[in-house]
Parts: C-alpha cells; structure tokens; sequence
C-alpha cells in the first residue's frame, strides 16, 4: 500500500508542479502542517534512495567501479565528437 501510495504522490506532484496556480495551492494549504509538508517533500523527491558516498568513504570495489564508470563516460564522450 505504501508503494502504491508513494507512486501516486509522485505522479500527482508531477501534475501540480507543471501548474504554477496549483503549487501556490498546495502550498498554502500544507503551511498549516510543516511536518507533513516536510515528508511529503521527502517521498516526493525520493529521499528513500540511499545516501551519495564520498570517494574517499568507499570500498576498494566500488572505488574501481567508480574509476571504470568514469572512464567508460569519457571514451563516449570522445566517440560522439
């Protein structure tokens, strides 16, 4: 049910966010509930990815993969010029 609803919320934020008279809307009427308000804004953006990682917190793996990912962007790069 959560899944479902979260997929909603995305979908139905999607829709607003393209009309400007909407977001003042939506705004206003979650002023009254900073809390919800906060978590809606949390599902919305996906904040339940995991966290971003900084080069030097990561393991010797992902490290490699990191530099092979970096390196497969580049030689795209220079075939597309």
């Amino acid at each position: 049910m959560k899944a479902l609803l979260r997929s909603v919320l995305r979908r139905l934020a999607h829709f607003v966010s393209a009309r400007p008279a909407l977001v003042s809307v939506a705004s206003r009427a979650f002023e009254a509930f900073p809390s919800v308000k906060r978590r809606l804004r949390g599902v919305i953006s996906g904040a339940n990815r995991p966290a971003l990682r900084r080069e030097n917190e990561m393991s010797a793996d992902e490290a490699r993969v990191l530099v092979d990912l970096r390196g497969a962007l580049a030689a795209r790069e220079k075939r597309r010029q």
